[in-house]
């Protein structure tokens, strides 16, 4: 879902979510807040995609910082979603467009 970049792929590269303890945590949330912080990085990604733009167009001294990932929603939680109207309507404003 997300572009990737030569700075993604760097081996050496500093994970910022993808470390255990972190992991762990994320894993802990509700599907709500899990798909709510989704959201919000989805957001984040294209303000920094909107800013590496106009950096390239040479309208803003400096490109965006790299695209954060997003939070792994399992493909039984997609489907929960789309089988359960009460699921459904509690998270439906944090379900990106393209995915409805």
């Amino acid at each position: 879902l997300l572009r990737t970049s030569s700075s993604i792929r760097a081996v050496d590269r500093q994970r910022r979510t993808h470390i255990l303890e972190i992991i762990l945590i994320l894993k802990k949330l509700s599907l709500e807040r899990r798909l709510q912080k989704n959201y919000d990085i989805e957001r984040a990604n294209e303000a920094r995609q909107e800013k590496t733009m106009l950096f390239i167009e040479k309208k803003a001294p400096a490109k965006g910082s790299p695209s954060a990932s997003l939070i792994t929603i399992t493909e039984d939680e997609w489907n929960d979603i789309r089988t359960t109207p009460a699921i459904f309507e509690r998270v439906k404003q944090w379900i990106p467009s393209y995915i409805l």
